[in-house]
């Protein structure tokens, strides 16, 4: 599981079988990349993280003036890996 242990053992948090959070070669930091292909409108991962009232980097606005701030999986670009 790519959260930490606090969040729990939900099955639907990324896992690192199918994930993983890489430095980029470019300025721009972190990112993700995939393991496997995903069908349309399957559920890729459930995010998770403190729910704050501010936009910051990393967050998913949720609601009016609520913000899902997940520093550990959704707040970095994806790109697609073949694994080797």
């Amino acid at each position: 599981m790519l959260y930490p242990a606090e969040f729990g053992n939900d099955p639907l948090y990324p896992q690192s079988s199918d994930f993983a959070v890489v430095d980029t070669h470019t300025a721009s930091g972190k990112g993700v990349i995939s393991y496997r292909a995903f069908r349309r409108g399957e559920v890729i991962a459930r995010m998770a993280g403190p729910v704050v009232n501010d936009i910051r980097q990393h967050t998913l606005q949720i609601g009016a003036g609520r913000h899902l701030h997940d520093t550990w999986f959704s707040g970095f670009s994806s790109t697609p890996a073949n694994r080797t």
